[in-house]
């Protein structure tokens, strides 16, 4: 009960049935945030063009949607822990719908913490495209090497999720939900490339500028 009444917390927290963060316990249903992209700039040029005060609110944004995911996910390892405990006291007729809202729960726990990883991820590329604008190579690097670590976490995450769904995708609405993971996973390979032109491309011109 106490893990039941955790999850429905979490589902208010997060707007019940989706609502404005777009995705539930249940089903994913109304829309599909799982994929990610990074902001486009001009890295190129020495000091790309910005508007630095979008940028610095799109920050702001990000790592508050990635505490917000941080949340979720400690409330939902709470509940996770209870449901264990719970299992060797159940009925053995029960058993199987407790082990499917355990299944549920930790592969919620894995999508909370790949949306946080791709908040942290844009958050950083867009301090590091900030640095960029001002002139600033060393916390350009920073952001930038934070960004990569937050981004292969983010890919590792989104496919450990569509791994997790595998024994159950013979269930429909678990099917429909696994192609949602199936077509966010080629934006994660998209930005991966990109990020790694970036960096290939500031490192180049940093080494350029060297007398």
């Amino acid at each position: 009960m106490k893990a039941f009444l955790l999850l429905e917390e979490n589902e208010k927290a997060l707007g019940w049935h989706g609502g404005r963060y777009q995705i539930g316990f249940g089903a994913f249903h109304h829309g599909n945030q799982m994929g990610l992209s990074l902001r486009q700039v001009d890295c190129k040029a020495e000091k790309p063009k910005l508007d630095r005060a979008a940028v610095e609110k799109d920050v702001q944004a990000a790592e508050k949607k990635r505490k917000h995911w941080d949340g979720r996910v400690a409330q939902c390892r709470q509940a996770l822990e209870l449901l264990r405990q719970a299992h060797p006291k159940v009925w053995a007729g029960a058993r199987a719908e407790l082990d499917y809202v355990i299944y549920k729960t930790e592969n919620f726990v894995t999508v909370l913490k790949e949306l946080g990883a791709a908040q942290e991820a844009k958050a950083a590329f867009d301090r590091a495209a900030l640095a960029m604008n001002a002139g600033e190579a060393a916390e350009e690097r920073k952001q930038l090497d934070q960004a990569q670590a937050a981004l292969a976490r983010a890919n590792r995450l989104v496919h450990q999720a569509a791994q997790q769904m595998i024994p159950y995708a013979h269930i429909p609405t678990e099917r429909h939900i696994l192609y949602l993971f199936n077509d966010a996973i080629p934006s994660h390979d998209t930005a991966q490339r990109y990020l790694a032109e970036v960096i290939a491309v500031r490192k180049t011109q940093s080494q350029g500028a060297k007398p």
